[in-house]
């Protein structure tokens, strides 16, 4: 199923030292995390704010200035706790990883998604070997998929086209090294030819059944653009929420 020989696979689960890309496409075929199939590859990533919950949990119901901002940084920046790994992969799911050409930062890259059925898939960008960010996620069903931004809070819908596949369009920011799309159930992405595009336009034929991650304000002001402008165009509804 992943192209190589039956003593490979072999070599490999019997402790055999592999590439991360190669324990990923056999646990990725295997419907299982790469952590549960092979021993060795890190299972997690320390949260970073888990020393603060430990100062918590320590102090206690105390009264102090010490803890009460622990408290407070641990309720401001929980997003970033839910959404921020140090892991060096994701633990679960069925894992896809796509290398980032530099000539697509600061620009829109098309990736074609196709799912097997009802599935949730997070996005994620490698910014290092173990710092990942997820940035939003996209539900599917046989009628519609549906794109939700983690930092925004926007979201858009489209139908799927009749196979079952669909677009996404994601402004690619100059840290991202590595897109990673985590999945609950199998599914296929691959890259897309590109033109350089800057601007998502909904009324393009070939945008009927395509979703769109947008540049957040910062990313648009370091390619000098208005940081109100979030590129979309055309008239498809889009709603926030």
């Amino acid at each position: 199923m992943i192209g190589v020989e039956l003593r490979t696979l072999q070599r490999w689960l019997a402790g055999g030292p592999t590439q991360l890309v190669n324990a990923e496409a056999v646990a990725r075929a295997l419907g299982l995390g790469t952590a549960e199939v092979f021993d060795g590859v890190p299972s997690g990533g320390s949260s970073p704010f888990e020393w603060l919950r430990e100062l918590s949990a320590l102090l206690g119901t105390r009264e102090s200035p010490l803890v009460r901002a622990a408290d407070v940084m641990l309720e401001q920046w929980k997003f970033l706790d839910t959404y921020v790994s140090f892991a060096a992969h994701p633990r679960n799911g069925y894992v896809h990883r796509v290398p980032m050409d530099a000539a697509l930062a600061r620009g829109f890259a098309r990736f074609r998604v196709r799912a097997e059925g009802a599935a949730r898939l997070v996005f994620g960008a490698y910014v290092a070997s173990r710092l990942r960010y997820d940035f939003g996620e996209v539900q599917v069903t046989t009628e519609r998929v549906s794109l939700v931004e983690y930092f925004h809070t926007r979201s858009m819908q489209a139908p799927p086209r009749s196979d079952g596949s669909f677009d996404v369009e994601i402004w690619i920011p100059f840290e991202m090294k590595e897109l990673v799309v985590v999945g609950d159930r199998a599914f296929t992405i691959r890259s897309m030819p590109t033109l350089g595009r800057t601007i998502f336009d909904f009324d393009l034929p070939g945008n009927a059944s395509a979703l769109c991650f947008r540049p957040a304000p910062n990313q648009l002001r370091q390619v000098g653009l208005p940081t109100h402008d979030d590129r979309l165009r055309g008239t498809r509804s889009s709603a926030n929420g």
